[in-house]
């Protein structure tokens, strides 16, 4: 079977999708064993995520019922993803080639290394590869309580950083051509990330547009001034310099 969080949650077993429980806390349940794969996750622990302190007075019970549901649904297609009974809880246990958490993981840590180490090629593919694992945003369609929120709000940032140093790579590999939609698309949706628009200033600039480099800078700056009333970092400042001295006499 193929558990998949990032994005709409799925499970799938023979690159088909499997039946995933539709009620909406069987879901939730669901993700928060995924999340926990391989680790006892106590009742009170999933009573805490599915209702806070708003519980209902037979949680237990209900939770029971709910970890049935999930059994059903899935059916018990191998050993490698059961729902078991532990102690005072539950686990799932899954291989870390079933989970697509585990797999971005994975290669995310791998690129972080390689972009250490200087291997630029090698970084920028795990960078792109980890990447395309998401489907969309972390559990796209499950509510999120107290425990997953914390996790999903991680793997999104993981995410951006993922994005950010696949960028920084393919910079530093000269690949500014195909970086300038990428980021053109990125400081639109994001029109106050300084980063963003520094990085689409550097690649429009080795592209030989130094006057559209220029315009993205004095539309930050009016952006800036406009919705937080401050002016560019120092550190795009420094930027516009070394662009507008381009050219000129030394």
């Amino acid at each position: 079977m193929d558990f998949k969080l990032l994005g709409p949650l799925r499970v799938e077993s023979d690159h088909k999708e499997a039946r995933v429980p539709k009620a909406p806390k069987v879901r939730q349940l669901l993700a928060l064993l995924l999340f926990f794969a391989n680790t006892m996750v106590s009742t009170d622990q999933i009573v805490d995520e599915l209702w806070g302190e708003e519980s209902p007075r037979q949680a237990a019970l209900t939770v029971r019922t709910y970890v049935c549901h999930i059994r059903k649904a899935m059916g018990e297609v191998d050993d490698a993803s059961k729902l078991s009974t532990v102690s005072s809880g539950y686990m799932l246990s899954v291989r870390d080639d079933q989970l697509d958490v585990t797999r971005f993981t994975s290669l995310y840590q791998a690129g972080r290394a390689s972009y250490e180490a200087g291997e630029h090629e090698k970084a920028s593919d795990n960078f792109r590869r980890a990447l395309e694992v998401f489907r969309g945003p972390v559990l796209a369609d499950v509510e999120t309580g107290a425990i997953l929120q914390p996790f999903k709000a991680r793997l999104e940032e993981e995410r951006s950083a993922a994005q950010a140093l696949r960028i920084q790579t393919d910079l530093a590999l000269g690949r500014y051509l195909q970086l300038i939609g990428e980021l053109r698309s990125l400081t639109i949706s994001q029109p106050l990330n300084e980063w963003a628009h520094a990085r689409l200033m550097e690649a429009l600039t080795h592209s030989g547009r130094r006057s559209d480099a220029l315009n993205v800078y004095r539309k930050l700056r009016r952006t800036l001034d406009q919705e937080l009333g401050i002016a560019p970092a120092p550190e795009l400042q420094r930027l516009l310099q070394r662009i507008l001295a381009i050219g000129q006499p030394a």
